[in-house]
Parts: structure tokens; C-alpha cells; sequence
């Protein structure tokens, strides 16, 4: 990735003229229960399903229902079967409205043995506006390959990247998740992966993790889809120092 027109967020804070407002939390829970239901998609160029987990918001009837272990949703993932919670209602009722469709690609056009090889062709035809949300120490998919996409990313774009995170820090449970594949005895194409993970206890928490990409994700839908200015002025603003004073260490690149 060449260096000549990215800069960290504390080169460029003093040259913007809009802060971060006070009035604008993209942290704080939002109003409406969380729905979650599974789907089986096609990938018909490897004629196989994959299971797709889609959140959204929940009609009313299930207010506090996500938040209750007794009516939350529950799962359990291999290998040992663990039963896991997350905070939403599995099959609940949708709240009447269209909603908009996040997807997280990721990965790199040369991937470590075992990864996916996967290449994004952008054949958009237009500025589709990007937020990357990435971690500093992702094994499974480093660094140098998001910084390779958003290079190549045709669009306005901004990187927020996760200081002392990995894979893991992506997902619910994230030190239980990141400890059970960190112990797992992976062979073949993938043995190098748990060797290269480094302890959970030298990592950011999970809870910093989840501030990190609830936060920012609302707050780029916010300014993007909903043209709203205070989220505007907040992804303009500092992002580092709106973060540090949340606990969440993050360093952000943008494009001039």
C-alpha cells in the first residue's frame, strides 16, 4: 500500500474544522429489541449452502426480551457443543420498515495457506462510501491484505483499525471464542494458525471489541444512508480520542 495520500488521524485532527459532537453517541444501545434469524444462501459458482446469521430490529412486543437470559437466543458451536447466548430473539417478529443489508468482506488477493482466496472486482459503477473496521493483529486475515483492499477500493473510504485484536475480536464470546481456536489442533493447511495466535490476556477485550464495531458501524450508516450531520461530523472528527475515552485504543487511516 503506498503511503502518499493516507495519514494517521492525529496528523490531520488539527487541518478539520468539524469536531466530534456531543449531542451524537453512536455508542450508546439503540431503541428497538434485536431480532435474529438464520438463512441457508446459495454460492451457486461451489454449488454449496452456507448459513447466513441475519440481525435486524424487532417488532415491540419484544422489548427487554433480548437483553433477559430467559428469552435471549441460544446456540451451541462445535467442537465441545457449549451452550452460548447472544443478546436478540431468535425468529422475533420484524419491526414493520426496509432495512439496509451490512456485509463484511475481508481477505486478500494472496491469503496464508488454508484462507479462502478471494479478490473483490469493485464493479460498482459508482462512489459506494466504505468504512473499513479492522484488527491490528487478525492471523487469518493480516493487515497487509486490508490495506491492500482499501488501496484498491474505488470509493470514498475510511480504515479504523483495532489496536491489540484479532479474528476473533469480530465475533461474540470473543476470549472464550479466541481461546478454544487458539488450543485446537489444526492440521494440514491450517496448522500454522493457533501457533501464531498470541494469548488472549496480550489482546484488547472483548467488550472494547464490541464498543469498536457497534459504535462506529451505526455511526457510518448514520452519515451515510441517513445523511445525518452530527454522525458526519463525528467520523470527520477524532476518532482516536472519541474511542480512548471509551477504554478502546484504535488507529485511523483516510484517504484526502
Amino acid at each position: 500500500m503506498t503511503g502518499e495520500n493516507v495519514q494517521h488521524t492525529n496528523q490531520r485532527s488539527k487541518k478539520r474544522t468539524a469536531s466530534r459532537t456531543d449531542e451524537y453517541d453512536p455508542f450508546v444501545r439503540g431503541r428497538y429489541p434485536v431480532g435474529v434469524r438464520t438463512i441457508q444462501a446459495l454460492d451457486k459458482i461451489r454449488d454449496r449452502l452456507f448459513p447466513c446469521e441475519i440481525w435486524y430490529p424487532a417488532a415491540a412486543q419484544h422489548a427487554g426480551h433480548d437483553i433477559a437470559s430467559g428469552t435471549q437466543d441460544f446456540f451451541t458451536v462445535p467442537p465441545g457443543d457449549t451452550p452460548r447466548s447472544q443478546m436478540a430473539v431468535r425468529n422475533a417478529a420484524a419491526r414493520p420498515g426496509t432495512y439496509v443489508v451490512a456485509l463484511a468482506p475481508g481477505g486478500s488477493s494472496q491469503p496464508r495457506p488454508g484462507i479462502l482466496k478471494a479478490k473483490l472486482a469493485f464493479a460498482w459503477g459508482r462512489d459506494v462510501p466504505t468504512l473499513f473496521l479492522v484488527a491490528e493483529n487478525d492471523i487469518s486475515l493480516p493487515l497487509a491484505g486490508m490495506y491492500e483492499i482499501f488501496e484498491r477500493t474505488p470509493a470514498t473510504k475510511q480504515m479504523v483499525i483495532l489496536r491489540r485484536a484479532d479474528h476473533m475480536h469480530f465475533m461474540d464470546n470473543v476470549e472464550e471464542m479466541h481461546e478454544m481456536v487458539r488450543k485446537m489442533a489444526f492440521t494440514g493447511e491450517l496448522a500454522w494458525l493457533p501457533r501464531e495466535m498470541r494469548p488472549i490476556a496480550e489482546l484488547c477485550s472483548g467488550e472494547q471489541a464490541h464498543v469498536f464495531v457497534r459504535g462506529l458501524t451505526l455511526c457510518h450508516l448514520d452519515a451515510i444512508l441517513r445523511q445525518q450531520e452530527e454522525a458526519q461530523r463525528f467520523l470527520a472528527g477524532d476518532i482516536e480520542d472519541a474511542l480512548a475515552a471509551r477504554g478502546v485504543e484504535v488507529l485511523v487511516k483516510f484517504v484526502k
